[in-house]
């Protein structure tokens, strides 16, 4: 059975703008947006991306409660089986994002939550009891590789693999 996964981007992979747009709300979009449509094709035919969530920056951290509540609720109507936020890079305010996203999903919704960073992200070490971190590149420049990375992993959790 094909798993559903959704997929979490900040305002700028999001492709809603850079840092003058990083005050934005949660918004969902159906299907895979951006990074989404290599992570799409990347997965084959355990998962799908059933639809992209993406919030500024900036909103997130100023608005933790109302941003994090409008996240789940998301992830809740399209009940997804998977989480998927990032990849988040070197970024730090992306990388914290991804990473308070990915536990207050999977503690909410007890399902399995997978974010993608570089190991030199500083929400690593905050957020890695709490989701699985796939290492990924310090820059953008290999998101490819980033998302084919994280591809393998959301795969094995797909399947039920330890």
């Amino acid at each position: 059975m094909t798993k559903k996964v959704v997929h979490y981007l900040n305002q700028f992979f999001g492709g809603i703008g850079r840092e003058e747009m990083a005050h934005v709300a949660p918004r969902f979009v159906a299907g895979p947006v951006g990074p989404g449509m290599a992570l799409e094709q990347a997965l084959g035919e355990a998962a799908r991306v059933v639809g992209t969530v993406i919030c500024g920056d900036n909103y997130i951290n100023e608005h933790r409660q109302e941003a994090i509540a409008a996240i789940v609720d998301m992830v809740r109507e399209q009940e997804a089986d998977i989480l998927f936020a990032g990849p988040a890079f070197e970024s730090g305010r992306y990388g914290m994002a991804c990473g308070e996203v990915c536990r207050e999903v999977g503690e909410r919704l007890g399902i399995p939550t997978l974010a993608s960073m570089s190991e030199k992200n500083p929400a690593v070490d905050m957020y890695n009891q709490d989701t699985l971190i796939v290492a990924g590149s310090d820059k953008a420049l290999k998101m490819r590789a980033d998302v084919a990375g994280a591809a393998r992993l959301i795969r094995k959790v797909a399947a039920g693999e330890p």
